[in-house]
């Protein structure tokens, strides 16, 4: 058994450690005469939460990465959505991304009851939990009652 590799510690007043484990987002509060790994050892056998803070060894917790990595990308119950409500905007700014658009494709319009039904049946298909949504544009606030109306539904 050792310390995770993800543990960060910091001094907390005179007699105590916290320690954040980076990877599975635990925090743990201890005597800082307690903070070595045979302790560690034999207090997760009763406590199950200091568990998250040693490994069995360096491979294991590298599977254990890899799994989490692999899950996040493959198994993810969240979907994230950018929509372009417009490409037109009232502000013209120099250093704007979107200036090597050009006026043909600034004229599309999104078709936002289109859009909400795909999305219903997408959520529906893919049994997603969350959605993120994200109004993105040239200038987002020019499609207001279109943001409106999408969010209306979607809630």
């Amino acid at each position: 058994m050792i310390f995770s590799r993800f543990n960060i510690c910091s001094s907390f007043g005179e007699n105590n450690i916290v320690i954040y484990n980076t990877l599975n987002k635990a925090l743990l509060k201890i005597d800082k005469n307690l903070y070595d790994i045979n302790y560690f050892e034999k207090l997760s056998k009763m406590y199950p939460k200091v568990k998250d803070f040693i490994v069995y060894d360096q491979e294991s917790e590298s599977n254990y990465l890899d799994y989490y990595f692999n899950s996040m990308v493959y198994q993810s119950t969240r979907l994230n959505v950018t929509l372009m409500m417009t490409m037109s905007c009232n502000f013209k700014c120099v250093y704007c991304f979107e200036g090597w658009i050009n006026d043909r494709e600034r004229q599309v319009v999104l078709d936002e009851d289109l859009f909400v039904d795909w999305l219903i049946s997408f959520i529906k298909k893919y049994h997603f939990s969350q959605l993120d949504l994200c109004f993105h544009g040239g200038e987002p606030l020019l499609a207001y009652s279109k943001i409106i109306k999408i969010a209306s539904v979607i809630k």
